[in-house]
């Protein structure tokens, strides 16, 4: 999208949507990427919608002016809503007869009626079910979850999905200000926070560089000022410093060691990697 690759048709598909937030979440981002999407087909797919998703979605769409066509196979109300599954009074008392279970429990309060009290009686095989009520799928010590959350195992997949994210998390620290590039901002965010202690080895690592690439953005550095290099070492200036909130680096380098798993100490200047002479 931000290729100005942008559809005529785009839908967004997903199992549940108990309030509609993370479907506003996406276009919202999407729509950062590339306004055109505004002009886009937008349908939202869904196996199951509770009506306060249905709601929140549509008040969204006529907020921003965007048509977004919602299709699911069900829609349901919140347990308790009065005139729902069950006549007013009724409903009350079985709210009531439920909370009471839940103070009777280690419950975190929380969890009674699910995320933002969506109290669903919807839980899908595979899924975190935290939109259902709390009381089916929250382990306690005295009876097992009869819906019980499902606990992510750690594969390759799963591996690789978490770097992606640690990657965007990282994108979105605000720490440089005035660098229209996000890629070379981070760069730059990451040179002055490790200073002499940057390794050009987990610099190119970090950010998935072949040694090429690495002294494309080198050179791209050292032509804008805002480092050089003296005896294999990266020095950043003074202008490349004025753009960084200087508060925010130590935060900002602690995040990639991290997810390398060293300590601090571990950074040191490598000899696998020699940048060219630039001069």
């Amino acid at each position: 999208m931000e290729e100005d690759a942008v559809p005529s048709n785009l839908a967004i598909v997903d199992d549940y949507s108990g309030t509609g937030k993370t479907f506003i979440k996406t276009v919202n981002k999407l729509i950062e990427a590339n306004g055109k999407i505004a002009e886009s087909n937008l349908f939202f797919l869904t196996l199951h919608i509770t009506q306060r998703a249905e709601d929140q979605i549509h008040n969204y769409s006529s907020t921003v002016g965007i048509p977004i066509n919602i299709v699911s196979l069900d829609t349901s109300k919140e347990t308790f809503k009065e005139d729902y599954l069950f006549e007013k009074v009724k409903s009350i008392q079985l709210k009531q007869q439920y909370t009471d279970i839940c103070a009777n429990h280690p419950f975190q309060k929380d969890y009674i009626f699910g995320f933002e009290d969506v109290a669903s009686l919807v839980a899908l095989h595979y899924n975190t079910p935290n939109n259902t009520l709390g009381l089916f799928w929250n382990d306690l010590t005295d009876f097992a979850a009869l819906f019980p959350r499902h606990k992510k195992q750690k594969t390759s997949l799963k591996s690789m999905q978490q770097k992606v994210k640690d990657r965007k998390k990282r994108r979105q620290q605000i720490v440089t200000f005035g660098i229209e590039d996000a890629r070379m901002a981070t760069i730059m965010a990451y040179c002055v926070a490790n200073s002499s202690k940057l390794s050009l080895d987990n610099l190119k690592n970090d950010f998935g560089l072949t040694s090429e690439q690495l002294d494309n953005v080198l050179r791209a550095l050292i032509k804008q000022g805002y480092i050089t290099i003296d005896k294999h070492i990266i020095i950043p200036t003074a202008k490349l410093k004025s753009h960084m909130f200087v508060s925010r680096l130590n935060r900002f380098r602690k995040s990639f060691e991290e997810k390398r798993g060293t300590e601090e100490s571990a950074f040191s200047v490598h000899n696998e990697y020699v940048p060219i002479n630039f001069k």
